[in-house]
């Protein structure tokens, strides 16, 4: 940090960003200084001569000292922006990615269809983690039956407090090997995030694999095990005409559409992020 603990008197925001300071980025010391008083970017930026108070400068240092210890920002401030909202985050869940935010509009646009059929529409969000897909998916649609999916029970309390923060009421959690609990014939969509990372991809982040769990990054078989688990799985728990939306990596969206084939999905479409890589696979029971 910029000065010791025993002289952080008068210590203003300006004082703080003209720090060099070449392990932690001035974007995250922002977002630190957002946090701690409690304020927008906007006052940050405009309010440089503010000076902080003994309480919210020692909260800061401990902020910055855990993000220099390589701790990504969203578990250093507990919190991470997806779709619309913001999600509660701890290193028991993945920090939700920008690039899975396509899939929201996407699930919109296809549940309406299937609302309007029916008056009703049950959507499994699988490997729910924080419950950012589904949650979002529950707050815009408050008629719809949105079932958070997860087997590990450490995220459940993460889910509590997202759940919590906005009062939905229309979705619920079960703890379920993938699809292992869930009726036959008894789901319209079925949204997964699963791991699917090779154990010895080069291309994974070493943050990541440092910080962010395991258990929802690496799959084995080259990636596949779990996609093909879910493929294997959703057949027989979708109703007919329902609709297994996948994220998977950049690579695979050519071997998961020939495995969907082999297992005799229909009208398979592979979907591209903001970046334009191949990020998603969408096909019909």
């Amino acid at each position: 940090m910029i000065k010791m603990v025993n002289d952080i008197n008068n210590i203003t925001i300006r004082e703080i960003l003209n720090d060099d300071d070449v392990m932690v980025s001035k974007k995250d010391i922002m977002h630190c200084l957002s946090y701690c008083l409690n304020k927008n970017e906007s006052f940050v930026v405009t309010n440089q001569n503010y000076v902080l108070t003994d309480l919210e400068y020692k909260k800061l240092e401990k902020l910055i000292f855990d993000l220099r210890s390589g701790k990504p920002l969203s578990y250093v401030l507990g919190n991470q922006p997806f779709y619309k909202y913001n999600f509660y985050v701890d290193e028991n869940v993945l920090i939700p990615r920008s690039e899975t935010e396509i899939i929201i509009d996407k699930i919109l646009h296809i549940g309406d269809q299937c609302f309007k059929k029916s008056n009703k529409l049950t959507i499994i969000d699988l490997g729910t983690g924080s419950g950012c897909i589904g949650i979002s998916l529950a707050i815009e649609r408050p008629k719809w039956n949105i079932v958070l999916v997860d087997k590990y029970v450490t995220v459940s309390e993460i889910l509590k407090k997202n759940l919590k923060k906005y009062n939905v009421s229309n979705a619920r959690f079960i703890l379920s090997d993938w699809l292992d609990a869930i009726a036959p014939n008894s789901i319209d969509i079925v949204v997964a995030n699963p791991p699917y990372v090779d154990y010895n991809c080069p291309e994974a982040d070493q943050s990541v694999k440092l910080h962010e769990p395991q258990t929802a990054l690496f799959s084995c078989a080259g990636g596949y095990e779990d996609l093909k688990k879910i493929i294997i799985q959703a057949k027989s728990k979708l109703r007919k005409g329902g609709t297994l939306l996948m994220e998977n990596g950049f690579n695979q969206s050519y071997n998961i559409k020939q495995y969907l084939q082999q297992n005799e999905y229909k009208d398979i479409n592979i979907l591209l992020d903001y970046n334009k890589i191949q990020r998603f696979t969408m096909s019909k029971v």
